[in-house]
């Protein structure tokens, strides 16, 4: 009977103590995906690069809901213009409350071009972005 008893205190604990934990939290996984985007300097597109990417998402949840998500993505891009090949980090952090997502990217290209982006825009249609700074290299 006693056994039975600290059983069933220790089984309602642990279910009160996970109930607890899981109100916030976080979970993080990798994955590969294609990347491609214009590079536009000073309203003109200088190039257009395209590749295969890792990608490290952190999916943060609250109340079993996720509430925003970081994905820092890291790869080799080259240039269909240009035909440079540029090592890209970037770093997203969307915002599922408001559908919004800010980010920095940072590419360097093999022949010394380094091209600096941060902005914001909609993660939902019409999935805008919006360049806030942008320095390339001619500037």
């Amino acid at each position: 009977m006693k056994k039975l008893i600290l059983f069933s205190l220790f089984a309602i604990l642990l279910s009160t103590g996970f109930t607890v934990k899981s109100q916030a939290q976080s979970v993080s996984h990798y994955f590969t995906g294609e990347y491609w985007a214009p590079l536009i300097c000073n309203g003109e597109e200088v190039d257009y690069v395209w590749g295969n990417i890792t990608v490290h998402c952190i999916m943060h949840y609250k109340n079993g809901e996720l509430v925003w998500m970081i994905h820092k993505y890291s790869g080799s891009l080259t240039g269909q213009i240009s035909g440079e090949v540029f090592e890209i980090q970037e770093t997203d952090k969307i915002d599922l409350n408001e559908d919004t997502y800010t980010f920095h990217t940072n590419i360097r290209g093999s022949q010394n071009n380094h091209y600096i982006l941060s902005g914001t825009g909609l993660y939902v249609e019409p999935w805008t972005v919006y360049i806030d700074k942008a320095i390339c290299p001619s500037q």
